[in-house]
């Protein structure tokens, strides 16, 4: 099986502004996600699609970096319009030999190669068509708008 990994990374956050420019231990959070599955044997490809130029390197044999358009930048556009537009810019690639799509979220620095290499184990091993990972909740957000306390969940 062939596994490629679609990393989506946008700038214009609407509730933490630059999140995604934020260094950690002189990082960007970006950095880990790419890192993990640069480790990450499994993955023959990985797709880093993006508008976000303090990110962008050359593309090697491994890491392609495509320039996500504006409309696809949005706070209403979908991770899916993202996908379909990365498997559309890329179709020759995508269309030459039957692919798995791994999405990693970049938002997500703790994630090892270790997690996602489980995950491909898991997948490969139950015959799985797909794989979602998540976590449970046990508590309550707020966040302050105009002098109140409004929960978010």
């Amino acid at each position: 099986m062939n596994f490629i990994a679609i990393i989506p990374a946008r700038a214009g956050s609407k509730k933490k502004k630059k999140k995604n420019l934020f260094k950690i231990k002189g990082k960007y959070l970006f950095d880990f996600t790419l890192k993990a599955a640069k480790k990450c044997k499994e993955i023959s490809k990985i797709i880093v699609t993006t508008n976000i130029k303090e990110i962008i390197k050359k593309n090697t044999d491994r890491v392609v970096y495509l320039r996500r358009p504006n409309y696809l930048c949005k706070d209403d556009s979908s991770t899916e319009s993202v996908i379909m537009h990365t498997l559309n810019s890329l179709k020759n690639f995508f269309y030459k030999k039957k692919k798995k799509i791994i999405l990693l979220k970049h938002t997500s620095p703790i994630r090892t190669q270790d997690d996602i290499r489980g995950a491909i184990s898991l997948f490969k091993r139950n015959n799985y068509d797909s794989l979602f990972s998540a976590y449970k909740e046990n508590f309550f957000l707020w966040h302050k708008k105009k002098k109140k306390i409004i929960p978010n969940n």
